[in-house]
């Protein structure tokens, strides 16, 4: 992969904010992810001539489209008035589809020829820290979510 990435982050929190804001937003949430993601790659310095910015639109469109295939599959699938109630183990399952068609889409966008070994440690680094990083992000906003809920005297821990 001459141009890709040579790094992967063991915990990538980025990749919970995907899963929560798509599932919560359905297709609303594919421009405000891709802008987010140009900006932190400006941010960094990792816009270039030899690193484009394609991996960001695929990144932002992966949990779209693993929520519409869970949708085609008759699974839950985004959060609705009726379904805000989605367990976590959905989230899961559709947080390592999303995360597989991410590391596919980036492999394919960077990797001239397919190289086994090569696909098989690149798509597996993404999946290990976008699965890292839903897990750790879906507890902390469970913790946060849980310190501001009301106590049994209906007044919040915050007050």
């Amino acid at each position: 992969m001459a141009d890709g990435p040579r790094y992967s982050l063991l915990v990538f929190l980025p990749h919970g904010v995907r899963i929560i804001a798509t599932w919560l937003l359905g297709a609303r949430a594919i421009l405000p992810l891709l802008l987010s993601s140009w900006l932190c790659y400006f941010i960094y310095g990792h816009s270039s001539a030899t690193f484009s910015l394609w991996p960001a639109l695929v990144s932002s469109i992966a949990p779209y489209i693993a929520f519409k295939l869970f949708q085609f599959a008759g699974l839950p699938n985004f959060a609705t008035e009726e379904n805000i109630n989605l367990g976590w183990k959905t989230l899961i399952l559709t947080g390592f589809f999303a995360s597989l068609l991410n590391a596919t889409g980036t492999m394919v966008l960077f990797q001239p020829e397919f190289s086994f070994s090569d696909s098989n440690l690149f798509i597996s680094s993404y999946i290990v820290g976008d699965m890292l990083g839903l897990v750790f992000f879906m507890g902390m906003a469970m913790l946060v979510f849980r310190w501001y809920r009301p106590t049994d005297s209906g007044t919040s821990r915050i007050s």
